[in-house]
């Protein structure tokens, strides 16, 4: 049976989830990359690693290592139970069981964790939530926005979603959201009505299959390019 979840909670993923459910090819992750609604997941830390140029922003970073830690067990208490009573509703693929899923998940909120707790302040972790980034425009070249926007559809209106989405085409050239169905596996309305926005602007935009298929029906992302003015020299 589809989740019903009355707020968004806290589930760390991996930067090979990111590569993944964003399609990173090597030239995307040379760029400069923003990560909104990183949560506690493991992608700055791994890319950091790797000498990659990522920022991420979320509001859960205005709290202190050990909060961030109580939501992500809070969570984990409240999703897990909810996947052993809806397994057919996943591909098991990826994780090849639930207990293999949720000790992914803990490692990655773990590797985010010892990692947050020394570099809090060091500007890669920017306590901010859409819809207004503290960015300046263009300042990133990717703007990745995982497992939110769509996602939690039934509790975030349109208006969030459109002026959401405006403020990542705002600070980024490139925007990547995944994924395009809500917790109740079913496509939002808000979809078409971000659509419908992005028709009036200066933007390419796509819906791209991904090579990650954890949840049924969730294998797809929004991509959104902003045209490139050429003018005569």
């Amino acid at each position: 049976m589809p989740f019903v979840l009355e707020h968004v909670l806290i589930w760390s993923r991996s930067f090979d989830e990111y590569q993944r459910m964003f399609s990173l090819k090597k030239e995307d992750l040379s760029k400069k990359i923003l990560g909104c609604a990183d949560g506690a997941s493991s992608f700055n830390v791994t890319a950091k690693s790797q000498g990659l140029d990522v920022t991420s922003c979320d509001p859960l970073y205005r709290l202190q290592p050990d909060a961030i830690g109580e939501k992500v067990s809070t969570s984990c208490e409240l999703i897990y139970p909810k996947i052993l009573n809806s397994v057919n509703d996943f591909n098991w693929d990826y994780f090849s069981s639930p207990q293999k899923l949720k000790t992914q998940r803990l490692s990655a909120s773990k590797t985010f964790l010892n990692d947050y707790s020394t570099q809090r302040n060091s500007g890669k972790y920017i306590n901010a939530s859409l819809p207004k980034l503290p960015f300046d425009d263009n300042s990133f070249d990717i703007a990745l926005c995982g497992n939110f926007l769509f996602l939690y559809s039934e509790i975030l209106s349109a208006d969030f979603h459109i002026n959401s989405i405006l403020e990542l085409v705002r600070v980024a050239k490139e925007v990547r959201i995944f994924p395009l169905i809500g917790n109740d596996r079913q496509t939002p309305k808000q979809l078409k009505l971000v659509l419908k926005a992005l028709d009036e602007l200066p933007v390419n935009y796509n819906i791209v299959e991904v090579d990650y298929h954890f949840t049924k029906g969730a294998n797809q992302m929004l991509k959104i390019k902003e045209i490139e003015s050429h003018s005569d020299v």
